[in-house]
């Protein structure tokens, strides 16, 4: 279960006006006002749970993201259902349990059509992957990728690996060579960090008022790539392409809840599950476009192969 940390500050990011958000996710209707955060009514039916509509998805969304480890699997039980993402878990148990990879074709077998597998084995990852195709919809998806919105199922499963940010973000890194350190920024709203034995990833993304940065970090071991908790660290960067950091927000109409820290200065997380989302901001007033830069490591690839993220979004 992934544990929701949200960081409360104020200060360092900037919102301009735009007129277009950039959705690293699938793109979905956002209200113009901050919408109530609360759950909508929710029942389960056939192992999948009932929603009146998407705007009840989205508020239930909201308030699971702000649950810690304990109060979510309290949710959870009280409804009698098992997520996605829960069922992802536990597929991992059983991955790791296994003695040999002569023991991976069966577990893959079993899992194929309902997680998402990287099928190039150059790359050493067997490991299952949440198929949910929009942000944090493993949380109210089932095993299968099912939810009942308005009366009918819906499924909102990816249909390969490929599709994934997981994939997305790794592959633009490879092919645009941004491995080194401290390059010129050439990515928004991603980053990769890599090393020989430990790897991590981190990407923003606007759900609605709400702006998150999902991290998550792997390392290797006798089954390849293997998600493990980690912490991860970041340093808050100089506005790019500029010699002034970020300036102080005053608007009042903006939610003054902020994932930000000092030029310079570093925030950690402490070791935390993967696929956990941070909260970076609230930004009601949807014309206005978050704009941050971060240095980002893990505790397990070292400050040392830190990479940019440069948040506009």
């Amino acid at each position: 279960m992934m544990k929701k940390l949200i960081f409360a500050a104020c200060g360092a990011v900037a919102l301009t006006a735009c007129n277009k958000t950039a959705l690293l996710e699938e793109a979905r209707p956002v209200p113009t006002k901050a919408a109530t955060v609360t759950a909508a009514t929710v029942t389960v039916r056939d192992g999948k749970l009932c929603f009146a509509d998407e705007a009840a998805i989205e508020k239930t969304l909201s308030m699971l993201l702000g649950k810690d480890e304990q109060a979510l699997a309290a949710w959870y039980d009280s409804l009698g259902f098992v997520s996605q993402e829960m069922a992802r878990e536990a597929a991992l148990e059983e991955f790791r349990s296994m003695s040999s990879l002569d023991e991976y074709p069966a577990f893959k077998a079993k899992y194929q059509g309902r997680f998402l597998f990287n099928d190039n084995l150059e790359e050493e990852d067997y490991q299952p992957y949440v198929a949910a195709s929009r942000f944090a919809y493993e949380m109210i998806l089932n095993a299968d990728g099912d939810v009942i919105v308005g009366g009918q199922t819906v499924n909102y499963n990816y249909d390969s690996f490929e599709q994934t940010m997981y994939y997305r973000v790794a592959q633009a890194a490879a092919n645009e060579d941004v491995m080194t350190r401290i390059t010129q920024e050439t990515k928004t709203n991603q980053v990769f960090v890599k090393t020989s034995k430990k790897k991590c990833w981190a990407w923003a993304v606007r759900n609605g008022a709400e702006v998150y940065v999902q991290v998550t970090a792997q390392k290797k071991n006798l089954f390849g790539w293997n998600d493990y908790k980690a912490e991860y660290s970041f340093r808050c960067r100089q506005r790019i392409g500029y010699d002034k950091p970020y300036p102080e927000l005053a608007n009042p109409d903006i939610s003054q809840t902020f994932f930000t820290i000092g030029l310079g200065q570093v925030i950690t997380t402490g070791r935390i599950s993967c696929n956990s989302k941070l909260k970076l901001c609230s930004a009601p007033l949807l014309q206005y476009k978050v704009t941050a830069g971060y240095e980002v490591w893990s505790s397990g690839t070292g400050e040392a192969a830190a990479q940019i993220l440069a948040i506009e979004i």
